[in-house]
């Protein structure tokens, strides 16, 4: 055996394309093996071409986080399940040997949700002790960020967003913090904001920064949904009818944006549906109503996707909880996640439904009660967050 760069021969003679193109096609682990033959393989493999073409090749999977947020000292663990999606074909591959626990860093009432997973990199925020962990599931490494100091605990709230300027590809953590003054001396009691603060972690500075008031922002109880260049948020004001509000990476502004016509009080969560915004609406007492935005930015392209029946399910006690999409599969049929414990499957054409058990798909018993299940598209990438620089990397 000649030393790595002797074996690199062949591939150094070759255009960087065919290299690219060979090299895109191994295995995950195999790249990280790349990695330690010899510099030149080194240097192949961290090139932004090869980065975004390995990516691209890379398949669309679900990453399920699963905890119990009722038992103290519960970790998360996190697994990838293999998705299956071909015309009137498609299934979810449960892969245990993925499994992986993350690391808390606050006390043992916190636990850690997601808040969004954008070319690899998952953000990930530990409810109960607001910190903000950037994460790469493939090669294990984590960055942790402690959050711009504010009043923590109720009836304050603080809300994220996860996202990537087009432009310069910049990856940015926000968060919204607003602090809520209530008045139980009235008959219904009635809430105002005193602060609503915006900031910004652009991921290799090492700080946040301010960008100013978000005035129009009330009780922004929904993690921020990454879209066309914008993170929108469900939002409700203070008669508790329902909106939508945006804020555009590029410039950092916030703008109203246009959303189904609500009623007051209502079940409804945001989404992606196929490369549209979605509303799931799971007001009704009868069915989950699906809206859809078909041309991004215009309110009359607000159309009703899908009208669920109820009925068909036997879920006693989950009437009224939210209801996600999860994944959208080529011959129709939507996944869903009701609550946090139960899938629902739908398809479009049939209008037929079922329910089964998140525990069925991941195996998990924590302890004997239901895990809270919090599914998310995920594809894998091979960048190192020790890219970035001005963050220090840790390995679970």
């Amino acid at each position: 055996m000649g030393s790595g760069d002797e074996q690199l021969g062949l591939f150094s003679n070759l255009p960087s394309p065919i290299t690219y193109d060979i090299l895109s096609r191994l295995p995950s682990k195999s790249i990280f093996g790349c990695k330690s033959v010899c510099k030149s393989f080194l240097k192949v493999v961290s090139e932004p071409e090869f980065l975004l073409l390995y990516q691209s090749r890379s398949p669309f999977q679900l990453l399920i986080n699963t905890t119990s947020s009722t038992t103290p000292g519960v970790d998360n663990s996190f697994n990838l399940v293999k998705i299956e999606d071909e015309p009137n074909h498609h299934r979810l591959h449960y892969l245990p040997e993925t499994k992986m626990k993350f690391p808390k860093v606050g006390p043992d009432h916190s636990f850690t949700t997601m808040i969004g997973s954008i070319n690899g990199l998952v953000c990930l925020v530990e409810i109960h002790f607001n910190t903000v962990h950037i994460w790469n599931p493939t090669t294990r490494e984590y960055i942790t960020i402690e959050i711009p100091k504010v009043k923590k605990g109720y009836p304050n709230v603080t809300s994220y967003g996860f996202g990537l300027s087009s432009t310069k590809g910049q990856f940015h953590v926000i968060m919204i913090f607003q602090e809520i003054e209530t008045d139980n001396s009235v008959m219904n009691t009635s809430t105002r904001i005193i602060k609503s603060k915006c900031h910004v972690y652009t991921l290799g500075t090492g700080s946040w920064r301010s960008i100013g008031h978000a005035s129009f922002l009330y009780n922004c109880r929904e993690k921020g949904i990454f879209l066309n260049g914008n993170i929108h948020w469900l939002i409700h004001d203070q008669e508790g009818s329902e909106s939508i509000s945006c804020l555009d990476l590029e410039t950092e502004l916030f703008k109203p944006f246009p959303s189904p016509k609500f009623s007051k009080q209502n079940l409804a969560t945001l989404n992606t549906y196929g490369g549209y915004l979605c509303v799931c609406d799971n007001t009704c007492d009868f069915n989950i109503i699906m809206w859809t935005m078909k041309e991004y930015g215009v309110k009359n392209s607000w159309t009703r996707e899908a009208v669920i029946s109820k009925y068909p399910i036997d879920l006693i006690g989950c009437y009224y909880e939210v209801v996600h999409v999860v994944k959208v599969f080529k011959d129709g049929e939507i996944l869903l996640i009701w609550r946090d414990d139960w899938f629902l499957s739908y398809h479009l054409e049939k209008k037929t439904l079922i329910s089964f058990d998140a525990r069925d798909l991941i195996g998990e018993n924590l302890e004997g009660l239901p895990p809270c299940v919090e599914p998310m598209d995920y594809v894998s990438t091979i960048l190192s967050l020790r890219s970035f620089q001005k963050e220090i990397v840790k390995v679970i």
